[in-house]
């Protein structure tokens, strides 16, 4: 026998088995998405896709540093005149109480 022919037939042979490992593992692989782990494995991923998914609409919604920023500095003044505010009520009772109404 020539030598080419036998690595011809040698090459072949490599390839016929790379086709039946290829079949072998590909229906493998269709049988094992049916099993229980498999199913298991999907709801999973599921499940955390949809806990990224309202992670994602929490924070696209959520308030930026700059607005929390705005909202204090707005309760400042707002306490800063309630401040005055009560200091001119108090004020007032103090004169109504001295001279009475």
């Amino acid at each position: 026998m020539n030598v080419q022919v036998i690595g011809v037939a040698a090459t072949v042979a490599i390839s016929a088995a790379n086709l039946g490992l290829w079949a072998l593992t590909y229906f493998r692989t269709g049988r094992w998405r049916e099993t229980d782990d498999a199913r298991e494995l999907v709801r999973r991923v599921d499940d955390a896709e949809d806990r990224l998914t309202k992670i994602e609409a929490v924070q696209t919604n959520g308030a930026t540093k700059a607005e929390v920023a705005g909202l204090k500095s707005e309760l400042h003044g707002v306490r800063e005149l309630v401040e005055r505010t009560e200091s001119g009520v108090r004020r007032i009772e103090s004169h109504l109480m001295r001279f009475g109404t």
